[in-house]
């Protein structure tokens, strides 16, 4: 009995370590996700795609509510919907401080 126990608690063990495994290597960092939205939006938050805007020194209130507005569906922009409505609040605020500190530059 003792080894049958002992062999499910292994088995047991081993598939919450899998399983654990699996869903770090699927987790993106907060960097990664800031990165993302620098993808479009310019990596300094200055966006050089022609009416697509420029997040940098914008008001992190302002893009806070943005980023609700667009994950809870208010603001539908389809580009950007799939990106935000698996953010938690605290990446919202995070993403929307990180680019309201950034200089914003005069477009060209």
């Amino acid at each position: 009995m003792k080894a049958v126990a002992r062999t499910w608690r292994s088995l047991a063990f081993g598939l919450a370590i899998a399983a654990f495994s699996g869903a770090s290597t699927q987790a993106q960092t907060l960097a990664e996700k800031i990165q993302q939205c620098g993808a479009c939006h310019g990596e300094d938050g200055n966006s050089k795609i022609e009416k697509l805007p420029s997040l940098a020194g914008q008001p992190d209130f302002f893009l806070l509510n943005q980023l609700f507005l667009i994950r809870e569906g208010v603001r539908p922009i389809p580009q950007m919907g799939d990106i935000a409505k698996n953010l938690k609040d605290a990446e919202l605020e995070a993403i929307a401080t990180h680019f309201s500190r950034l200089t914003p530059k005069r477009s060209e």
